[in-house]
């Protein structure tokens, strides 16, 4: 599935989103899990604004706050 050597993964990185602290421990676990799998990871802060009237019906929003961190990964690169 990840075949391209310089190819530029994503995913929605919605682990403990009420809460910054414990989203700063998923963002760093998911980092060390991902370099296990030879892939290197950064995350890009986001400014983002949702109007609450787009959770009305929501039983459980999501997504809480300003910024969304947006996961960007791809294959590390070896030097000779």
């Amino acid at each position: 599935l990840l075949a391209k050597p310089h190819g530029v993964y994503s995913f929605f990185n919605g682990l403990a989103p009420d809460n910054l602290f414990f989203h700063g421990v998923a963002c760093q676990c998911i980092k060390l899990q991902l370099a296990q799998l030879g892939l290197e990871t950064e995350f890009l802060p986001c400014e983002i604004q949702v109007n609450e009237d787009a959770w009305k019906g929501v039983r459980r929003k999501y997504w809480h706050g300003d910024t969304y961190y947006l996961p960007v990964a791809t294959w590390k690169t070896t030097t000779p």
